[in-house]
């Protein structure tokens, strides 16, 4: 099973009614190296005649001739393109000398009222590294193929940063597709682990990007998958996060430290400060904190009951795997004396383990309100985050689909004796304003070990509360 694609259905729908339109349109799909955004397209693209560019690491006029080549080649009937419509009207095919006359060659490959032509432009940041000039003709091109009837869609696909690829097309721009990393339940499928709560903890580690779950061997341990692919000198994984960073940045030294001071949970712009040891103020880190959000790297918060306006956020890591790289293998990776994987396994990671796991399982709550909540509340969440302020801490609320607010607490270990969680969360409950008024409230207690009995005896009694343990999390 390829990760490529699984728990994308909702994205494979968007795609698909997107390339079924008449209208031609600029489709762009965005997201994490690594998060399968090519795999996704190469996938949608079985069911429609298309054209695909790799864009080269080449002078914007080799860009050219290379896409010219690749769209003769698709009308000769090369064994390496798709079939030519037979609607298609045919004319002439020369090599096109700009821009405007690729896309030309691209909109004959469109028959009129026929079916789609899908042209995609894959790795399109080289367009920009190559100072390319083809947004207006590639704007022109569309407006020429609404006027004459012809679904011809181009795709560019590339990096959350991208700028070109998020580019200015709002004549033709058809819905954007930003990929995200998989959540817990779909990534499930990909961990190891032979109980749920073993592959939550696998999931924070590992994370949801499709490249990462790959490398997972299901067959050994949590444990074991850490100390191969991540503590081993040639670990497969050892250098992906590095990767991702140092390839868009010129110096990431501040990049770092930020995503070190995020590796143990979310961070607020105070807390980040305290982590660099020479004076900074909000100006001097500002830029770096937007730079890791457009790289999707990081993601900003705010609370669900903060007044419109307010610059109160909290930044996390944008997936669990980054949190693990830049805690377990980063402190490691320059260290002057060789560590064997298992030492660092067993001093470093092992301890701290369940702590780790804590600071997943909000992320993992919110995401089971969002996407699977309906198998327990008969809908899923519209609106979904946290609330926090100095008396607050709810780090899973929102409102579901059916109008009901809901509000939760996280808990990865087993509560302590006289434990009171529904009591601590109903005091919290009464401080904020979000969802105020509404008919059903309903009290979660997202959870990874057993209740007490206490506990339990306390959620029998109240129709409004429920847990929701690893079974319901992973389903």
């Amino acid at each position: 099973m390829t990760p490529d694609w699984v728990g994308r259905a909702p994205e494979l729908g968007l795609l698909r009614r997107s390339l079924d339109d008449r209208l031609a349109s600029v489709l762009t799909v965005t997201g994490l190296r690594g998060i399968g955004k090519s795999a996704l397209v190469r996938r949608v693209l079985t069911d429609y005649e298309h054209a695909t560019l790799v864009c080269p690491p080449l002078p914007e006029q080799a860009i050219i001739a290379h896409l010219g080549r690749v769209l003769r080649a698709h009308d000769s009937g090369s064994p390496d393109a798709t079939p030519p419509s037979s609607a298609r009207e045919e004319t002439p095919v020369a090599a096109p000398q700009d821009w405007s006359g690729v896309f030309d060659l691209a909109l004959q490959r469109t028959g009129r009222g026929g079916a789609p032509f899908v042209l995609v432009l894959d790795d399109a940041h080289r367009l920009a590294h190559a100072h390319s000039r083809h947004r207006e003709a590639l704007t022109q091109v569309i407006l020429r193929a609404r006027t004459e009837g012809r679904a011809l869609h181009v795709v560019l696909v590339g990096g959350s940063d991208d700028r070109d690829v998020r580019g200015d097309y709002p004549e033709v721009a058809g819905p954007p597709l930003k990929l995200e990393p998989l959540h817990f339940r779909a990534a499930s499928r990909m961990l190891p682990g032979r109980t749920p709560r073993e592959r939550i903890r696998a999931y924070a580690l590992f994370g949801g990007v499709p490249r990462v779950l790959s490398r997972l061997d299901p067959s050994i341990s949590v444990g074991a998958n850490v100390r191969k692919l991540l503590l081993a000198p040639d670990g497969p994984l050892v250098d992906v996060a590095r990767t991702w960073l140092e390839r868009d940045v010129q110096n990431p030294t501040r990049y770092y430290t930020i995503l070190s001071a995020l590796a143990k949970g979310e961070r607020t712009w105070g807390q980040i400060r305290t982590q660099f040891p020479e004076p900074t103020t909000s100006g001097q880190i500002a830029p770096y904190l937007r730079t890791l959000e457009r790289l999707g790297l990081i993601r900003a918060r705010t609370s669900l009951d903060a007044r419109p306006g307010s610059r109160s956020r909290r930044y996390e890591a944008a997936d669990p795997f980054l949190m693990t790289w830049f805690r377990f293998v980063f402190p490691h990776l320059h260290s002057p004396e060789p560590t064997k994987p298992q030492d660092v396994f067993t001093r470093h990671v092992r301890p701290s383990w369940d702590d780790h796991t804590s600071a997943v399982l909000p992320r993992i709550g919110r995401d089971f309100m969002e996407h699977d909540a309906i198998e327990v509340f008969g809908s899923n969440a519209r609106e979904s985050g946290s609330i926090w302020s100095s008396q607050i801490e709810i780090p899973v609320a929102g409102v579901l689909a059916s109008g009901a607010a809901y509000y939760g607490h996280t808990h990865w270990g087993a509560y302590p004796p006289g434990s009171k969680p529904l009591d601590s969360l109903d005091r919290q409950i009464r401080e904020t304003r979000f969802a105020y008024g509404r008919e059903r409230r309903l009290r979660l207690l997202v959870i990874g070990h057993a209740l007490p009995r206490t506990v339990e005896r306390a959620l029998v009694r109240r129709l409004d509360a429920f847990a929701i343990g690893p079974d319901d999390l992973m389903g």
